[in-house]
């Protein structure tokens, strides 16, 4: 259904910033799987993980992971 890779930097200076990966099958697209688990990694980043910057690259022809974004007002 879908993933979300978590990945934060050991480094000093860069432990409060992590790095979110994540896909969603098909077919789940559009059903909200992606902004509930994105919503999931974020709580856990900010109240768990002491993570101030949360990095996530998402390709500029990708439609629903910009909608997704946006939606959670990244």
């Amino acid at each position: 259904m879908a993933i979300s890779i978590w990945q934060q930097s050991p480094a000093v200076r860069r432990r409060h910033v992590a790095t979110i990966g994540m896909g969603v099958s098909e077919d789940f697209f559009g059903q909200g799987v992606g902004s509930v688990l994105l919503a999931a990694a974020i709580d856990l980043a900010e109240n768990w993980m002491a993570v101030t910057r949360i990095e996530l690259e998402v390709y500029a022809d990708n439609q629903p992971a910009i909608a997704c974004t946006e939606n959670l007002a990244l």
